[in-house]
Parts: structure tokens; C-alpha cells; sequence
């Protein structure tokens, strides 16, 4: 971007000025990752410069980051690291944990581009051995056939529109590695708040992988149904040039085909040549993968069924409280109701909502006449069974039974309902 561009967005209108020059460098650097020091070099440009209000408005934010608002992770950037040696239980531990279809898997390597080529055999130890001497890369298919998995894996990368203007070891690639991990370290706290524990990998290249594992082999539409409550958990925090996807994830399969592949962990990375490892929870590489493999938790499917229960309630609360916001609450116009009549529109939504509609259509389709309120309201209604709504053009009858609709004046619309009596 244009320095014409950046001085219109701090304020500054002096071009020539050495302080602008400088405060230019740092707000492009505030724009790719947000951080303390860079933040308090701003501050101090804008006192030399006289810019009193913006640097007290930079102080506010420089102080909420400093008090851990964000409560940012800073990981350890990686380097190469060297091939990962486990003991005989580790070995058997990580078949256990990481595999997923054995009677198939991947393999990746590097011409020209990168390329992943299914092979139509089983994932034996031997395959494992190789994969983590270096000597392959090697990838699992985490979908079964039979439509069930034991881990879900959030693969968090830099997006690829970022790989095409910076080279992989750049000071700009470098800075979108932080944010990457930040996004991780986001991840692994939001999972804490749920209930559950991820463990974190590098890749080897541009980014993070985190694993949950589960006590057995559970149907992936739970699966399923946890990546969503995550995804909408990360929605605040998720950035263009980072991309989290799922495995497995539904949307991936295509028939025919064995659906998703992921990387083994602590294998090579063909592009990079570099080996991914674990990283505990200061974010620096595990120091012992035996110990660290050892001391995975998992999760039952009862705790999935739990968090996914538990947040679909809170989401239907929420949208029950934005519907009631947004709802025409004005009876007067459906005329005198009886306080009954008046009880059920003031305390369901859908039923004010559809003897709204009515009122102001004149149409209500089959399903929306069929309509009718949860059990949990008691309603005592009159001898007559029920009561009549005058909605302008149209009549909407609430019924205290189903029943066969009666006859009424043009055009035909009635809302039976099936109440429940004490």
C-alpha cells in the first residue's frame, strides 16, 4: 500500500516528516500482527508529533493487550527439527491414536508441485516406521467407511493468497506465523472452556494442527456437529489470511472416494523439508513425543453429545431473544382477545409470528396451518374450544383440539393446535 494510503488512516498529513516515515513502517507492521512493543513505538511517534488524542487512544489498547484481554499465545517459531525417535510403546500408542482407515492411506511427495497419491494397502507398522525416520510422508484417511471416526483435527494454515506474495522464511511470512498461532493458542482456550483438551502439532510448513481424541471410534455426524460448535465459537476471531478447516468434515466427501487426508504427525514435510512436532502448552517443542503421546487425554461420545446439546440450547435461546426483538408485538389490531388467546401470542413467538403473517398476507401454507405451540403452557380455554382471531382479510382460528377445520369465511385459514390440558 501507498504511503498516501497509510497517512489517511493514522492521520498525518506531513509527508516529509521522519516521524511519518517511521510511523508508516510500524502501522504496517500493526496491520499484519498486533503487538505490544510495535503499539508503544506508535505511542511515542504520535507525543513527538503533537498527536496527543491518538496516542491516548493507542495507550487504551496498548494497555488492554498488555493485561492479557486477548490473551495472546506467543508460539516458538519452529525450526527444523530432527527425526522423532519413540520407544515400542510410543510406536504402538501412535497407530493407536493417529491412524485412521487401515486398510488404506496417502502418501505425499514434491515435483514440480505437490502431490498425494492414494495407496491401496494397508497402513502397517512397517509404513509407520518409515514415515517417521523420514524416509516418507505418509497420510491417514480419517473417515472410516462405515461413517465414524475417533479424532477431529483442526488443520489452522496460512492462507495461500499470503503464500503467493511472501516466501516461506520472509519477515512478512514469519509475522503471519504468529498470527497463525495465535489463532491456535485461541483454539486450544476455547476448547479448555468446553471441556476438552487439544493437542497441538506443527506441521512443518505453515501451520498447526490440533488433535481431540475420543474413547472409540464415534459417527462422525457428532463429529460433524462439535466442528460446527467450534467453528461458530472461532467466528469473532477468524482472519482472512488464516484458514481453519476440519477432518473429517462431510462437505469434503465426494463419492466414490475415501474423503479427507491428513498428515501424520512428526513425519517430513515434502515442501519445506521440515519435521513436525508436538508443542506443549508454552507453546515450545515437547521434549519427550514418548512422554507427550502417553499423557493424551480422550473423550467419550457421551461429552461430545453434551457440548454439542448444550450449545445448540444456548444458540436456540439466542435466537428465541433476537425473534422477540424483532417480532410486531401489537395485538390491538387483532381486535378484543381473550386473555387465553393473548397468553399464547405473547409467549410463542411462532404463533404471534404466523397470526401476524395472516394479518398481513392473507396466506399461511399447509405446514404454517398446522402449526402449534410447545406442550409447556397451559391454557385453559372456554367451553367453545376455541377463539377467533379477526386478521383483516382473513380468520385464524385457534382450536383447543385437532380436529377437522372448520368452515370459514374466504380465504380458508386456520391454525389448529393441540394443547395441553391440566
Amino acid at each position: 500500500m501507498g504511503g498516501k494510503t497509510h497517512t489517511k488512516c493514522i492521520g498525518i498529513t506531513d509527508f516529509e516528516s521522519p516521524f511519518v516515515k517511521e510511523l508508516i513502517d510500524r502501522f504496517q507492521k500493526l496491520m499484519i500482527c498486533e503487538e505490544a512493543d510495535t503499539l508503544m513505538e506508535m505511542i511515542q511517534d504520535y507525543t513527538e508529533l503533537q498527536c496527543l488524542n491518538k496516542a491516548s487512544r493507542l495507550m487504551d489498547r496498548y494497555q488492554k493487550l498488555r493485561s492479557g484481554e486477548k490473551s495472546i499465545i506467543r508460539p516458538q517459531m519452529p525450526d527444523t527439527a530432527e527425526h522423532t525417535t519413540l520407544d515400542c510403546e510410543a510406536k504402538h500408542l501412535f497407530y493407536e491414536l493417529f491412524v485412521g482407515r487401515e486398510d488404506t492411506y496417502s502418501e505425499g511427495y514434491m515435483g514440480q508441485r505437490r502431490i498425494v497419491e492414494q495407496k491401496n494397502a494397508p497402513l502397517t507398522t512397517e509404513v509407520l516406521e518409515e514415515h517417521l525416520s523420514g524416509a516418507r510422508t505418509i497420510g491417514t484417511y480419517a473417515r472410516r467407511p462405515n461413517s465414524t471416526a475417533k479424532y477431529l483435527v483442526l488443520d489452522i494454515d496460512i492462507s495461500k493468497k499470503v503464500l503467493l506474495k511472501y516466501e516461506a522464511g520472509s519477515p512478512e511470512f514469519e509475522q503471519y506465523m504468529k498470527i497463525c498461532g495465535n489463532v491456535t493458542g485461541e483454539v486450544t482456550r476455547i476448547l479448555h472452556r468446553l471441556g476438552l483438551k487439544g493437542y497441538v502439532e506443527y506441521s512443518g510448513y505453515r501451520g498447526y494442527h490440533v488433535w481431540i481424541f475420543f474413547t472409540e471410534w464415534i459417527p462422525v455426524r457428532y463429529v460433524n456437529a462439535l466442528s460446527q460448535v467450534l467453528a461458530q465459537e472461532l467466528s469473532g476471531i477468524q482472519r482472512d489470511e488464516i484458514v481453519v478447516e476440519f477432518f473429517p468434515d462431510d462437505r469434503r466427501m465426494r463419492p466414490g472416494k475415501p474423503g479427507q487426508n491428513i498428515k501424520l504427525p512428526l513425519g517430513l514435510n515434502p515442501r519445506s523439508g521440515q519435521t513436525g512436532y508436538f508443542l506443549d502448552d508454552d507453546f515450545k517443542q515437547a521434549a519427550e513425543p514418548s512422554l507427550f503421546l502417553k499423557d493424551i487425554a480422550r473423550f467419550s461420545l457421551a461429552a461430545v453429545k453434551k457440548i454439542v446439546g448444550m450449545h445448540m440450547g444456548r444458540r436456540e435461546e439466542a435466537r428465541t431473544e433476537s425473534e422477540k426483538n424483532i417480532l410486531d408485538r401489537d395485538l390491538d389490531e387483532f381486535g378484543k382477545l381473550s386473555l387465553e388467546v393473548r397468553t399464547v401470542l405473547e409467549n410463542r413467538n411462532l404463533m404471534c409470528y404466523l397470526c401476524q403473517k395472516a394479518r398481513k398476507t392473507g396466506y399461511l401454507s399447509h405446514g404454517e396451518r398446522l402449526s402449534r405451540p410447545q406442550r409447556d403452557l397451559s391454557i385453559r380455554f372456554p367451553r367453545s374450544r376455541s377463539a377467533v382471531l379477526n386478521c383483516g382479510n382473513s380468520t385464524v382460528r385457534l382450536r383447543r383440539r385437532l380436529a377437522v377445520p372448520a368452515i370459514l369465511k374466504e380465504p380458508k385459514i386456520v391454525i389448529l393446535h393441540r394443547f395441553s390440558m391440566r
